[in-house]
């Protein structure tokens, strides 16, 4: 598994020799970060003009580098954990320019189940003065519905010399220990989004009313259905059905509203439902294998229930 990755295109040998070398430092288990690693970082970063992610296990080692031009992306084979445990590592995101934390950097704390994200905004005459935004996930939801948390911003010393990573890390696990319900189904009945695609050629009515026959097949099928999502594009798109941008969206959120499928109203190839589940990070079912679940459902013979799996 390559150590660094992300937008490495132009970059010398040298260059990515040198990003290489960030892994080699290490950070005391307590501390977020350290003032050495962030200096090294935000040297980089101004060098190449990108923005640089630094995984970091609970250990204080850096276990990856990504170099983002643009939208920081983690690679798929990041581990996510059930309910009430993080993954265990936090991402430390390191601006090439000014900038605080955005909306794609809440996506991945969420999608990877981060134990806690932090985006620095380098301040190259006193690093120690350096603005620092963190954010972590919560159980229930604020009073926007959020299911995260962001501090104020603080200086990268108070960070550094105030920020107990451990200590923070075991409150936020207890927390979803605790309230696990809020995000995990225990009954194990499916808690689903609906998406319908309306391309060209046919009307807003007839996509909504193939809609409303799929939430009618979700509720034989015994699905709670959280809510509806209509995408609409000229044609479906190759590689998702509905396109990169709108799969982040729902990845949003079934994070936040704790959703365990999603239903879509139209025919997967398989790539394009590996891509869905890739993104979203949840199962993905299309029209099809919603009937024939609800199928399975009430196949009672060993011939009925063989046939459903032929099918």
């Amino acid at each position: 598994m390559e150590k660094v990755s992300g937008n490495l295109r132009g970059l010398k040998a040298s260059e990515l020799r040198m990003l290489e070398r960030l892994m080699r430092r290490r950070v005391q288990p307590r501390q977020l970060v350290t003032f050495e690693l962030v200096d090294r970082a935000a040297e980089l970063s101004r060098q190449l003009n990108r923005d640089l992610g630094l995984l970091v296990s609970r250990r204080g080692h850096v276990e990856r580098v990504i170099v983002a031009d643009g939208q920081l992306e983690l690679p798929a084979e990041i581990e996510r954990y059930g309910a009430a445990r993080l993954s265990g590592d936090r991402l430390v995101v390191v601006r090439s320019k000014g900038g605080g934390l955005g909306r794609a950097e809440v996506v991945l704390l969420q999608r990877h189940r981060l134990d806690l994200l932090a985006v620095i905004e380098p301040e190259p005459a006193d690093m120690t003065r350096s603005m620092v935004w963190m954010a972590s996930l919560a159980p229930t939801p604020d009073a926007e519905g959020h299911y995260w948390r962001l501090d104020e911003p603080r200086t990268l010393r108070e960070v550094v010399e105030l920020v107990d990573v451990p200590f923070l890390i075991d409150e936020i696990e207890r927390e979803f220990a605790r309230y696990a319900t809020a995000i995990a189904v225990g009954t194990g009945q499916e808690r689903a989004f609906l998406v319908g695609l309306q391309t060209e050629g046919q009307t807003p009515h007839e996509a909504e009313e193939s809609l409303e026959e799929l939430y009618q097949l979700a509720l034989t099928a015994g699905a709670e259905v959280l809510g509806r999502v209509m995408q609409r594009r000229r044609q479906p798109d190759a590689a998702t059905m509905i396109g990169s941008g709108k799969a982040e969206e729902l990845a949003l959120l079934c994070q936040e509203q704790g959703a365990t499928t999603v239903l879509l109203d139209a025919e997967l190839s398989p790539s394009q439902q590996t891509n869905l589940e890739r993104i979203i990070g949840v199962k993905i079912v299309d029209r099809t294998g919603l009937i024939l679940d609800i199928f399975a459902q009430r196949a009672r013979s060993r011939e009925g229930k063989i046939q459903v799996e032929l099918a």
